[in-house]
């Protein structure tokens, strides 16, 4: 006879998130120096005209939400640099930027301060 060793019903019930931003999940992991990790925003899915866009035809939008910054660039005099950005910000990005990885799911973009191109509002 087999016995699952999960077979409680524990694996059911959702896990609650360790962090949360204004009632969002944020990733479980701590950029370093001057890293931060973003979520791009959806593509748009119809263009002005209201033609809608097959998944080949978007491009990757170039919009993010910051989740997550590391604890910033140490400079030559030790002292460390603060942040343009904070979590929260909607900001812009190159389209080929930064570092892609999945958590929990979930995709992110792990890239330098320096890699950013301006924050939105």
């Amino acid at each position: 006879r087999l016995v699952m060793p999960f077979a409680s019903d524990h694996r059911r019930q959702p896990r609650p998130p360790l962090f949360l931003i204004n009632g969002d999940p944020i990733v479980k992991i701590q950029p370093l120096g001057d890293k931060i990790i973003v979520q791009r925003l959806a593509a748009e899915e119809k263009t002005a005209s209201g033609i809608f866009l097959p998944e080949s035809a978007k491009e990757k939008p170039q919009h993010a939400k910051v989740v997550r910054i590391g604890t910033g660039k140490v400079l030559d005099n030790g002292s460390k640099q603060a942040f343009q950005v904070k979590e929260g910000d909607t900001i812009i990005l190159g389209k080929w930027g930064g570092t892609e990885i999945k958590v929990d799911g979930n995709d992110y973009i792990v890239l330098g301060e320096d890699e950013v191109l301006a924050v939105v509002g």
